[in-house]
């Protein structure tokens, strides 16, 4: 059984895509994460890049992409304010496989499409080519997504439809428990 995580997130509204240009990323920063894949790509399609986090991997971040920006950790609400000012996207790009980041359910509940790993549970959230991508973690796979998304209108077309699925069934806290209770009783049943 497979039953994401509730999110609890406050409906902000569909966004403005007017400013919005940059990859971001929030996590460790350590090969496995893919995060030097997102530096790299980000420097091949010439796209702006934040990294919100921390980690072993954030020298050679900036070695491979000196223009990335590297936050450092940041509290909850100004993770939430830096992704809906600046995102074009949110970028999950696991090389190993792993659960799915929280946040991309909260950059999809506030319009922001993601570019997610193959290999991360995130990958169930994303509708490929309707509320973001989904990538092999690669860099040339990661650059080509990027390059899509920032065709002409496509990022507010994925960006709508991420907010609009995202509120159809959101993944509160009631939907959650719901579901659970719901796959209590088949295994009774079973």
């Amino acid at each position: 059984y497979v039953l994401e995580n509730p999110v609890q997130v406050t409906d902000t509204g569909p966004r403005d895509f007017s400013q919005q240009n940059k990859l971001v990323y929030c996590g460790r920063l350590t090969e496995e994460k893919g995060v030097l894949l997102v530096a790299e790509a980000a420097r091949d399609a010439a796209i702006p890049v934040l990294f919100v986090g921390d980690g072993p991997s954030r020298a050679a971040i900036l070695a491979a992409n000196p223009n990335a920006e590297v936050t450092g950790w940041l509290g909850r609400e100004e993770v939430r304010r830096r992704i809906a000012a600046e995102s074009l996207a949110v970028i999950a790009p696991s090389r190993w496989p792993e659960t799915g980041p929280l946040v991309v359910a909260e950059a999809l509940a506030a319009g922001i499409p993601a570019i997610v790993s193959d290999r991360a549970g995130a990958a169930s959230r994303i509708r490929h080519g309707v509320n973001g991508f989904v990538t092999i973690p690669d860099r040339a796979s990661i650059a080509a997504a990027v390059t899509q998304l920032r065709s002409d209108g496509m990022a507010e077309k994925l960006g709508a439809n991420a907010y609009r699925l995202y509120w159809d069934n959101p993944p509160s806290l009631e939907n959650h428990t719901r579901e659970l209770l719901k796959i209590y009783n088949q295994m009774l049943q079973s």
